[in-house]
Protein backbone atom coordinates (compact mmCIF):
# COMPACT_ATOMS: atom_id res chain seq x y z
CA UNK A 1 0.00 0.00 0.00
CA UNK A 2 1.43 3.30 -0.60
CA UNK A 3 1.25 5.75 1.54
CA UNK A 4 2.43 9.70 1.48
CA UNK A 5 2.93 11.98 4.53
CA UNK A 6 4.53 15.47 5.06
CA UNK A 7 7.49 14.65 6.93
CA UNK A 8 10.16 17.33 8.25
CA UNK A 9 8.28 20.11 5.62
CA UNK A 10 8.09 17.49 2.78
CA UNK A 11 5.26 14.61 1.44
CA UNK A 12 7.15 11.31 1.80
CA UNK A 13 5.99 8.21 -0.13
CA UNK A 14 6.58 4.40 0.87
CA UNK A 15 5.24 1.38 0.32
CA UNK A 16 4.33 -0.84 2.86
CA UNK A 17 2.55 -4.14 3.33
CA UNK A 18 2.82 -7.75 4.96
CA UNK A 19 2.57 -9.58 8.45
CA UNK A 20 0.13 -8.22 10.96
CA UNK A 21 2.18 -10.00 13.25
CA UNK A 22 2.68 -7.43 16.02
CA UNK A 23 6.38 -9.42 16.08
CA UNK A 24 7.36 -9.33 12.44
CA UNK A 25 10.33 -7.51 11.86
CA UNK A 26 10.23 -4.61 9.29
CA UNK A 27 12.60 -5.37 6.21
CA UNK A 28 13.52 -1.82 4.85
CA UNK A 29 14.45 -1.59 1.91
CA UNK A 30 16.45 1.64 0.07
CA UNK A 31 16.32 1.61 -3.62
CA UNK A 32 19.30 3.17 -6.06
CA UNK A 33 19.65 5.13 -8.81
CA UNK A 34 18.04 5.25 -11.27
CA UNK A 35 15.42 3.14 -10.11
CA UNK A 36 12.55 4.18 -6.75
CA UNK A 37 10.87 1.82 -4.82
CA UNK A 38 9.21 -0.06 -7.63
CA UNK A 39 12.43 -2.03 -8.10
CA UNK A 40 11.64 -4.19 -5.28
CA UNK A 41 8.64 -5.42 -6.44
CA UNK A 42 9.58 -9.30 -6.45
CA UNK A 43 10.95 -9.17 -2.34
CA UNK A 44 8.04 -6.96 -1.76
CA UNK A 45 5.26 -9.68 -2.80
CA UNK A 46 7.92 -12.58 -1.34
CA UNK A 47 8.57 -11.32 2.21
CA UNK A 48 5.29 -9.59 2.71
CA UNK A 49 4.05 -13.06 4.19
CA UNK A 50 6.26 -12.95 7.00
CA UNK A 51 7.83 -9.52 7.67
CA UNK A 52 6.15 -5.95 7.49
CA UNK A 53 7.86 -4.74 4.15
CA UNK A 54 8.45 -1.17 3.58
CA UNK A 55 10.42 0.58 0.69
CA UNK A 56 10.69 4.31 0.32
CA UNK A 57 11.06 6.63 -2.25
CA UNK A 58 13.94 8.92 -2.59
CA UNK A 59 13.35 12.31 -2.44
CA UNK A 60 12.05 13.54 -6.13
CA UNK A 61 11.82 9.77 -6.84
CA UNK A 62 8.39 8.74 -7.74
CA UNK A 63 5.43 10.20 -5.70
CA UNK A 64 8.20 11.90 -3.41
CA UNK A 65 8.16 15.59 -3.41
CA UNK A 66 11.29 16.63 -4.81
CA UNK A 67 13.08 19.39 -2.08
CA UNK A 68 13.87 22.83 -2.98
CA UNK A 69 17.00 22.69 -0.68
CA UNK A 70 19.62 21.24 -2.04
CA UNK A 71 21.03 20.26 1.93
CA UNK A 72 17.41 18.02 1.83
CA UNK A 73 19.96 15.50 -0.04
CA UNK A 74 22.52 14.78 2.44
CA UNK A 75 23.29 11.59 4.02
CA UNK A 76 21.81 13.04 7.08
CA UNK A 77 18.94 14.66 5.72
CA UNK A 78 17.99 11.33 4.48
CA UNK A 79 18.35 9.30 7.25
CA UNK A 80 16.49 11.57 9.48
CA UNK A 81 13.30 10.99 6.89
CA UNK A 82 14.34 7.26 7.36
CA UNK A 83 13.89 7.14 11.02
CA UNK A 84 10.56 9.49 10.84
CA UNK A 85 9.47 7.05 8.58
CA UNK A 86 10.10 4.42 10.55
CA UNK A 87 8.64 6.09 13.97
CA UNK A 88 5.22 6.72 11.72
CA UNK A 89 5.21 2.26 10.66
CA UNK A 90 6.51 1.27 14.74
CA UNK A 91 6.10 4.81 17.09
CA UNK A 92 7.07 2.55 19.83
CA UNK A 93 10.01 1.22 18.29
CA UNK A 94 9.77 -1.77 19.26
CA UNK A 95 10.03 -4.14 16.43
CA UNK A 96 13.66 -4.90 14.81
CA UNK A 97 14.77 -3.64 11.32
CA UNK A 98 16.36 -5.90 8.66
CA UNK A 99 18.10 -3.21 6.77
CA UNK A 100 18.06 -4.07 2.34
CA UNK A 101 20.12 -2.03 0.18
CA UNK A 102 20.86 -1.62 -3.23
CA UNK A 103 23.06 0.80 -5.09
CA UNK A 104 23.54 4.20 -4.02
CA UNK A 105 20.91 3.22 -1.49
CA UNK A 106 23.70 0.84 0.18
CA UNK A 107 25.42 4.00 1.39
CA UNK A 108 21.92 4.98 3.13
CA UNK A 109 21.53 1.57 4.17
CA UNK A 110 24.68 1.55 6.29
CA UNK A 111 24.60 4.98 7.80
CA UNK A 112 20.68 3.94 8.83
CA UNK A 113 22.39 0.89 10.45
CA UNK A 114 24.87 2.65 12.50
CA UNK A 115 22.00 4.94 13.60
CA UNK A 116 19.21 2.15 14.61
CA UNK A 117 22.27 0.59 17.23
CA UNK A 118 20.76 -2.55 19.00
CA UNK A 119 17.37 -2.31 16.85
CA UNK A 120 18.70 -3.42 13.70
CA UNK A 121 18.73 -6.79 12.87
CA UNK A 122 20.62 -7.11 10.11
CA UNK A 123 22.13 -6.05 7.22
CA UNK A 124 21.71 -6.93 3.52
CA UNK A 125 23.63 -4.62 0.66
CA UNK A 126 23.38 -5.75 -3.32
CA UNK A 127 25.96 -4.28 -5.39
CA UNK A 128 26.48 -1.01 -3.03
CA UNK A 129 29.11 -0.06 -1.25
CA UNK A 130 29.33 2.36 2.16
CA UNK A 131 30.68 5.51 1.64
CA UNK A 132 34.09 4.33 2.87
CA UNK A 133 34.12 1.59 0.72
CA UNK A 134 33.93 3.45 -2.45
CA UNK A 135 36.38 6.18 -0.95
CA UNK A 136 39.06 3.66 -0.33
CA UNK A 137 39.05 2.29 -3.90
CA UNK A 138 40.38 5.89 -5.03
CA UNK A 139 43.29 3.79 -6.59
CA UNK A 140 41.49 1.51 -8.00
CA UNK A 141 41.75 2.08 -11.66
CA UNK A 142 39.16 -0.32 -12.71
CA UNK A 143 36.74 1.17 -10.12
CA UNK A 144 37.54 4.85 -11.31
CA UNK A 145 36.81 3.77 -15.36
CA UNK A 146 33.56 2.42 -13.94
CA UNK A 147 32.08 5.26 -12.06
CA UNK A 148 33.24 8.20 -14.03
CA UNK A 149 29.54 9.06 -13.79
CA UNK A 150 30.06 10.26 -10.21
CA UNK A 151 32.39 12.13 -11.16
CA UNK A 152 30.11 13.92 -13.91
CA UNK A 153 27.40 14.33 -11.24
CA UNK A 154 29.59 16.89 -9.24
CA UNK A 155 29.09 19.28 -12.16
CA UNK A 156 25.87 21.53 -12.13
CA UNK A 157 23.27 21.41 -14.35
CA UNK A 158 24.91 19.80 -16.88
CA UNK A 159 24.63 16.42 -15.85
CA UNK A 160 20.72 16.84 -15.94
CA UNK A 161 20.54 17.85 -19.06
CA UNK A 162 22.86 15.60 -20.38
CA UNK A 163 20.91 12.78 -19.26
CA UNK A 164 17.46 14.10 -20.26
CA UNK A 165 18.67 14.49 -23.64
CA UNK A 166 20.42 11.45 -24.17
CA UNK A 167 18.67 9.07 -21.63
CA UNK A 168 18.82 6.03 -24.07
CA UNK A 169 22.37 6.66 -23.70
CA UNK A 170 22.87 6.90 -20.29
CA UNK A 171 20.89 3.90 -19.21
CA UNK A 172 20.49 0.31 -19.62
CA UNK A 173 17.37 -0.87 -22.20
CA UNK A 174 15.12 -2.08 -18.89
CA UNK A 175 14.65 1.69 -17.67
CA UNK A 176 14.30 3.26 -21.33
CA UNK A 177 10.54 3.66 -20.52
CA UNK A 178 10.41 4.70 -17.13
CA UNK A 179 10.38 7.63 -15.81
CA UNK A 180 13.75 8.86 -14.41
CA UNK A 181 13.91 11.31 -11.39
CA UNK A 182 17.04 13.39 -12.32
CA UNK A 183 16.40 15.24 -8.94
CA UNK A 184 18.36 12.14 -7.41
CA UNK A 185 21.62 12.74 -9.40
CA UNK A 186 21.26 15.86 -6.36
CA UNK A 187 21.85 12.60 -3.87
CA UNK A 188 25.37 12.35 -5.48
CA UNK A 189 26.33 15.96 -4.82
CA UNK A 190 25.35 15.73 -1.56
CA UNK A 191 26.99 11.96 -0.66
CA UNK A 192 30.31 12.30 -2.18
CA UNK A 193 31.77 15.30 -1.45
CA UNK A 194 30.70 16.23 1.52
CA UNK A 195 31.27 12.43 2.60
CA UNK A 196 35.04 13.62 1.51
CA UNK A 197 35.17 15.36 5.21
CA UNK A 198 34.82 11.85 6.79
CA UNK A 199 37.45 10.04 5.47
CA UNK A 200 39.91 11.12 8.62
CA UNK A 201 37.30 9.44 11.10
CA UNK A 202 37.55 5.78 11.20
CA UNK A 203 34.15 4.11 10.56
CA UNK A 204 32.27 2.28 12.97
CA UNK A 205 31.96 -1.49 12.11
CA UNK A 206 29.07 -3.01 12.08
CA UNK A 207 28.79 -5.91 14.52
CA UNK A 208 25.16 -7.25 13.74
CA UNK A 209 25.15 -9.93 10.80
CA UNK A 210 25.39 -8.82 7.18
CA UNK A 211 25.32 -10.29 3.86
CA UNK A 212 26.79 -8.56 0.88
CA UNK A 213 25.51 -9.82 -2.72
CA UNK A 214 27.25 -8.45 -5.66
CA UNK A 215 27.05 -9.58 -9.64
CA UNK A 216 30.47 -10.13 -10.69
CA UNK A 217 29.81 -8.46 -13.93
CA UNK A 218 28.52 -5.36 -12.65
CA UNK A 219 29.89 -2.42 -14.79
CA UNK A 220 29.52 -0.30 -12.21
CA UNK A 221 31.20 -1.46 -9.19
CA UNK A 222 33.80 -3.86 -8.85
CA UNK A 223 33.25 -6.75 -6.30
CA UNK A 224 34.38 -5.95 -2.39
CA UNK A 225 37.48 -7.69 -1.17
CA UNK A 226 37.68 -9.23 2.09
CA UNK A 227 40.00 -6.80 3.28
CA UNK A 228 37.65 -4.20 2.15
CA UNK A 229 34.45 -5.90 4.24
CA UNK A 230 37.02 -6.31 7.05
CA UNK A 231 37.11 -2.41 7.77
CA UNK A 232 33.62 -1.88 8.14
CA UNK A 233 31.62 -5.21 9.48
CA UNK A 234 32.53 -7.91 11.96
CA UNK A 235 30.64 -10.31 11.10
CA UNK A 236 29.60 -10.25 7.54
CA UNK A 237 29.15 -13.31 4.62
CA UNK A 238 29.80 -12.29 0.75
CA UNK A 239 28.69 -13.47 -2.05
CA UNK A 240 30.04 -12.98 -5.84
CA UNK A 241 27.16 -14.02 -7.77
CA UNK A 242 27.07 -15.02 -11.62
CA UNK A 243 25.12 -11.61 -12.77
CA UNK A 244 25.25 -7.86 -12.96
CA UNK A 245 24.19 -4.75 -11.30
CA UNK A 246 20.27 -5.61 -10.75
CA UNK A 247 20.50 -9.01 -9.04
CA UNK A 248 17.75 -8.74 -6.96
CA UNK A 249 15.70 -7.68 -10.43
CA UNK A 250 17.65 -10.21 -12.69
CA UNK A 251 17.66 -13.16 -10.43
CA UNK A 252 14.80 -12.45 -7.80
CA UNK A 253 13.90 -15.80 -6.91
CA UNK A 254 18.45 -17.24 -6.03
CA UNK A 255 18.07 -13.53 -4.30
CA UNK A 256 14.79 -13.97 -2.67
CA UNK A 257 16.44 -17.41 -1.63
CA UNK A 258 19.40 -16.15 -0.54
CA UNK A 259 17.81 -13.13 1.90
CA UNK A 260 15.38 -16.08 3.59
CA UNK A 261 18.32 -17.71 4.07
CA UNK A 262 20.20 -14.96 5.66
CA UNK A 263 17.60 -13.84 7.78
CA UNK A 264 16.35 -17.35 9.07
CA UNK A 265 19.76 -18.18 10.23
CA UNK A 266 21.80 -17.47 13.51
CA UNK A 267 25.05 -16.02 11.82
CA UNK A 268 28.80 -15.82 12.37
CA UNK A 269 30.86 -14.18 10.44
CA UNK A 270 32.21 -15.92 7.34
CA UNK A 271 33.15 -15.22 3.63
CA UNK A 272 32.04 -17.36 0.50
Amino acid sequence: MLQIKTIRHLNCAWIAKGSKNKNAPILFFLHGFPDDADTWSFQLDHFAKDYLVVAPYFPGAGPSQPPKEKKRFHLNSILLDHLSILREIDPLERKKVCVVAHDIGAIYGWNLARALKNRLDKLVMINGPSLEQFFSRYKNISQVKKSWYIYFFQMPVIPEWALNRWKTKFFPKSHHDKNISLHMIEQYRQAFLPGLKTLKIKPEKITHPVLCLWGKDDPYLDAPSYQEMDLISTNYTLRVLPGKHWLHKDEPKKINQLIEEFLGNNNEAKAI
